[in-house]
């Protein structure tokens, strides 16, 4: 007499989902925090002026490297 579980892969599909949610909502949480800093930043930094830029050894032209850096903790 053969017997077989055909339920088995049904009763298991939505075991690891979880830690997959879990993960997307933790990498989602952390990008939005890291473009709060990018945009926080990149506004602060331009609106300086070219001589306060100069005071504190930045060009215009690195604004954009700068707030990427920080946003990238670097």
């Amino acid at each position: 007499m053969a017997h077989t579980q055909t339920f088995g892969a049904a009763a298991g599909a939505f075991t690891g989902r979880r830690p997959i949610l879990q993960r997307l909502g933790a990498f989602l949480s952390g990008a939005l925090a890291r473009r709060r800093v990018y945009h926080r930043t990149l506004r602060e930094l331009q609106s300086l002026s070219h001589r306060e830029l100069a005071d504190i050894g930045i060009t215009r032209s690195q604004i954009t490297q700068i707030a990427k850096e920080t946003a990238n903790g670097q």
